[in-house]
């Protein structure tokens, strides 16, 4: 999860070997479609629906501990592939390291929800009790 001035992104990250991949660049590209990642040689509608439901999740919660409504942009990472980059509603597979170029521009976070935001997730990653 990134928390900043452009907003709240949910990140996953999925990827696949480059099986008997040649130098054509259609055996190293991945695409978005409306309810799957098409990979050169299959569809994988599971990481779609597990980064949406993340999403959604993480916007619920957000609701639950602040009172409001605080949008989460989810974005599929799938390291070493050539990605179409197009969005299907919010949601984008992108290769990681353009995941700065999405994460530089988007709603606006003033200081103090970016603190809340950030404050919630702390508590929520803290929550396991010290053993010994």
């Amino acid at each position: 999860v990134v928390v900043g001035p452009t907003g709240v992104y949910l990140i996953e990250t999925k990827t696949r070997t480059k099986a008997n991949a040649t130098a054509r660049d259609d055996d190293h590209k991945v695409s978005l479609e409306t309810d799957a990642i098409k990979w050169p040689t299959f569809r994988d509608s599971e990481s779609v629906s597990q980064t949406l439901d993340s999403a959604k999740w993480l916007r619920s919660w957000l609701l639950q501990r602040l009172g409001r409504q605080i949008e989460v942009i989810p974005l599929l990472a799938i390291p070493g592939w050539l990605t179409n980059e197009t969005p299907i509603g919010t949601l984008r597979a992108v290769n990681p390291k353009r995941i700065s170029h999405h994460i530089s521009s988007g709603p606006t976070l003033d200081a103090e929800s970016i603190e809340l935001i950030a404050r919630q997730l702390d508590s929520l990653c803290r929550n396991v009790p010290c053993v010994g």
